[in-house]
């Protein structure tokens, strides 16, 4: 295609262009002519008036009435207003007869007035100018406009009679809002060409707020406001923190009629925020505290605080209410202080100990170990039948100690605390690990050298056990006596708290996954170790004997099984980070537990559908062959009995 060619299209494109644009533009002026206004007549008494159009009006056209009297009565006045209550300029055509105006942009309402035109009563002198004489003089009334107060508007004509060369009777109109000016009669002329204007001021009405303690603008004082009747209220509602408002009667958006005076209204708000600040004594006591909490609270502002504490033990309160500040500043503050207990002892024929005075929760020191002749101290308790073995953190009141004595042959004590051994020292399987002493077990069997006092007897958990001669305490199963040991354990992990995984270092006992039933078709449904024989063992028969009710309370529930005392799972033992070697996962078995290595792990394989009873669930088993000493799984029957290493996780004592 050639430039011409191009130009030529180019041309009749814009030629295209242009004239849509221009047919656009004419499309638009046309709706926009579209806004047609109508004309309400008003029912006058004692005449009519009647338009030349009556709907469908442009803005802009020219209106003309013609007013109709009635025998005996003339017009008085006749306005045109707008829809906003304006009175439309109206122009005599014919005096009395018929006017005009210019439609405006909004619909009008034409009123009308008549008055009688009998015969003349000299005693009033207005009557006697309105309707009769020779000639006529017209009076024009104007009101302030609201948009420029230098222009009036014309509102309303009269038109009167009267004798050439007497004066005027003009009388001002009553129009609310206005005030009419000063005006002088004229003389009236006999050609009719006499004019009176009046001329309406919008009053200045002031509108008067009284704040009662709010802000407008940075103030608190009263505010004053005036200006035209009619014209806008810059109105504002005032600010108080805090606090709701409303005035006391509506505030119009426009000056009104007469002076007004409005009052604020404040109402307290019920969601004003405070701050809860509790405060526990610390552990040293005195004026030592430390904030443990701070609640955001919310009350009625300017009242004050109702905050409650709660009960704590070991404690008493003092609680400090608050003012509920407007701007959210307002602590209230509870201050939690340790109350004072005093610790007795009775040594139940020992030597005698003093008493101690402790604040609650300080760390509470044993005295020495008492004395008495023939007797081996076991432990202290909380009352004379020996029922509750004293643990400091169930002490809530000032008591009594009792000293428990047995037999003086018995020479084994209970390993309560956890007691950290020395590093690298007694590592069953290396040195390379960290280990520690914690609870007591039945592990070695009784040496033939070792006698059994079976009359020298005390309770562990719900186990008898007997002193043997070496001091140590023995219980017998299957016919045998097996020594009570500590239990050691090795430290798998721990974080930044002191929070630690302990498992055992060697195999405790030996358990089935789970007992059979015949009356099981489907093992599907099985719930793996949570539901096994394994977590009723490790956590009653094993923990009442293990640990001590003071020892008990120093495991943490363990959040995953939600129990104290579980065994590993298959994800655990592959974790290099608590096994980094595979020599770490070695395990003995103790004499106890009948010398098995292999032990259980807490993942379960889920069997097959439409099992029969004969054929249970598998579960996992650690495997450990005596001269690689590889890692080897297998699925093995839940039914079978295996060794149980058990896993706990307790809070590290701080290092010395």
């Amino acid at each position: 295609m050639n430039n011409k060619i191009k130009c030529y299209f180019l041309s009749l494109l814009t030629l295209f262009i242009l004239t849509s644009c221009s047919n656009l533009a004419n499309d638009l002026q046309k709706r926009k002519n579209q806004n047609l206004y109508n004309i309400k007549i008003q029912a006058s008494a004692n005449g009519s008036v009647a338009a030349s159009k009556t709907s469908a009006i442009k803005a802009g056209e020219e209106i003309i009435l013609t007013v109709t009297a009635i025998d005996g009565y003339g017009l008085k006045s006749i306005s045109v207003v707008n829809t906003l209550n304006k009175d439309v300029a109206v122009a005599a055509v014919e005096q009395g007869a018929s006017y005009k105006f210019t439609m405006p942009n909004s619909d009008v309402t034409v009123g009308a007035e008549f008055e009688k035109a009998g015969p003349v009563d000299i005693t009033n002198p207005e009557d006697l100018n309105s309707s009769n004489g020779n000639s006529t003089y017209t009076i024009y009334h104007y009101k302030q406009s609201l948009e420029d107060k230098g222009l009036y508007d014309l509102v309303a004509t009269q038109s009167k009679r009267g004798n050439a060369g007497s004066e005027t009777y003009a009388v001002a109109k009553s129009f609310q809002g206005f005030t009419a000016r000063d005006f002088n009669q004229q003389t009236i002329s006999s050609n009719g060409n006499t004019i009176i204007r009046i001329y309406y001021d919008r009053n200045i009405i002031t509108y008067t707020f009284n704040l009662n303690g709010g802000n407008w603008d940075g103030s608190t004082d009263q505010k004053i406001l005036s200006g035209a009747y009619g014209t806008n209220v810059n109105k504002k509602d005032p600010q108080k923190q805090g606090y709701s408002f409303v005035w006391n009667t509506t505030v119009p958006d426009y000056f009104g009629f007469e002076n007004e005076t409005f009052n604020a209204i404040w109402t307290a708000n019920t969601d004003t925020p405070y701050t809860l600040e509790i405060y526990v004594q610390k552990i040293e006591g005195g004026n030592n505290y430390f904030l443990e909490e701070s609640n955001q609270l919310f009350g009625t502002t300017d009242t004050m605080t109702h905050v409650h504490a709660a009960e704590r033990i070991g404690f008493t309160f003092e609680i400090q209410q608050t003012n509920i500040e407007p701007d959210g500043s307002g602590v209230s503050k509870i201050y939690y202080n340790r109350k004072i207990f005093v610790i007795s002892f009775d040594t139940c024929g020992g030597n005698p100990i003093e008493p101690q005075t402790v604040l609650y929760g300080q760390k509470f020191v044993l005295p020495e170990i008492p004395e008495k002749n023939g007797f081996f101290f076991w432990d202290w308790y909380l009352d004379q039948n020996y029922s509750t073995a004293y643990y400091y953190e169930g002490i809530h009141n000032s008591t009594t100690l009792y000293a428990r004595w047995v037999d003086g042959r018995i020479q084994h004590r209970l390993h309560k605390n956890i007691e950290k051994m020395t590093p690298g020292a007694d590592g069953t399987f290396g040195t390379n690990g960290e280990y520690v002493i914690f609870g007591d077990f039945p592990q070695s069997l009784k040496a033939s050298e070792i006698s059994i006092y079976s009359s020298v007897v005390v309770n562990i958990g719900q186990e008898s056990a007997y002193c043997g001669s070496d001091g140590y305490l023995y219980i017998y199963k299957d016919e045998k006596y097996y020594k009570v040991e500590p239990i050691k354990w090795r430290i798998l992990s721990k974080d930044e708290n002191g929070e630690a995984i302990l498992l055992a270092e060697n195999v405790l006992a030996k358990s089935k996954y789970i007992e059979p039933d015949d009356s099981i078709i489907d093992y599907h449904d099985f719930n793996g170790f949570y539901s096994s024989t394994i977590i009723q063992y490790l956590n009653e028969t094993f923990a009442y004997f293990a640990f001590s009710e003071e020892a008990w309370r120093q495991i943490k529930l363990n959040t995953d099984w939600y129990v104290n005392i579980y065994i590993l799972g298959i994800n655990d033992v592959n974790n290099t980070d608590l096994f980094p070697y595979e020599d770490t996962l070695k395990r003995s078995g103790t004499d106890y537990a009948g010398g098995m290595s292999y032990w259980w792990l807490s993942t379960w394989k889920p069997p097959s559908l439409g099992l029969s009873s004969t054929n249970f669930g598998q579960a996992n088993v650690v495997r450990f062959p005596s001269i690689s000493g590889r890692l080897n799984t297998s699925g093995m029957p839940c039914t079978n009995t295996y060794g149980l290493v058990p896993a706990i996780t307790v809070h590290l004592p701080e290092e010395d």
